[in-house]
C-alpha cells in the first residue's frame, strides 16, 4: 500500500533550488496548486493516506512571507503536513 504522496509547487521542468534566479525561481499558481491538493483528498479513499504540500517559496527566494502564506493556504486546501524547503 501506498502511505501517501508529497507534491511540490514548483514549475515543471523543475530547475534545482540551489540555483539563483534574479527574483525568485518560478512557481506553480499557488491557487491551481491548492485546488491539486484539494482534489487528492477528495479522491482519497484510505483515510490513513497523506498528502504533503512541499513549499518551494522560501528557497526559490520568494521570501519567508511569501512561503507563509501558501502553506496556510495548502493547509485550508486540505494538505495534512506541509514540507517547508
Amino acid at each position: 500500500n501506498i502511505g501517501g504522496v508529497c507534491l511540490e509547487d514548483k514549475l515543471f521542468p523543475k530547475t534545482n533550488s540551489f540555483i539563483a534566479v534574479g527574483g525568485g525561481q518560478p512557481l506553480a499558481d499557488e491557487m491551481e496548486f491548492a485546488l491539486k491538493l484539494k482534489a487528492c483528498k477528495e479522491a482519497q479513499t484510505d483515510p490513513d493516506f497523506c498528502v504533503v504540500a512541499r513549499v518551494e517559496a522560501f528557497i526559490a527566494g520568494w521570501g519567508i512571507d511569501e512561503a507563509l502564506r501558501r502553506a496556510e493556504l495548502y493547509a485550508d486546501y486540505g494538505a495534512d503536513a506541509i514540507l517547508m524547503h
